[in-house]
């Protein structure tokens, strides 16, 4: 499926003439590429997404939304530096209960 981009300058004339219409050609085309990605990556992709779109918006300036947005990226890829090379920490597993229960293999009961 072949689609036409927006060349560098009709993309800034969109930006200065028709922001709107910019947001909208954006949106569109994340959408398209998201819906096109295997099934199974969808979900985290819209998830990512919408942090992405969160940042835009918690933000006054584009500038401070793509500092936002590197940041973001680069705490994950620092996260994956870390996976790969031994040293992610996982959350600290959550307190157990002082009732457990001893589960004995077949043919062992004392």
């Amino acid at each position: 499926m072949s689609t036409h981009w927006p060349t560098f300058d009709e993309l800034l004339a969109l930006a200065d003439n028709a922001p709107d219409k910019l947001e909208e050609l954006r949106r569109r085309e994340i959408t398209r590429i998201i819906d096109s990605a295997p099934e199974h990556l969808r979900k985290r992709l819209h998830g990512l997404q919408f942090q992405i779109n969160c940042q835009i918006e918690l933000h006054s300036t584009p500038l401070g939304a793509c500092v936002a947005i590197s940041r973001m990226m680069h705490d994950s890829l620092a996260k994956l530096n870390d996976a790969l090379n031994g040293s992610y920490q996982h959350a600290p597993a959550a307190p157990h209960s002082d009732n457990v229960v001893p589960f004995h293999c077949a043919g062992s009961m004392a």
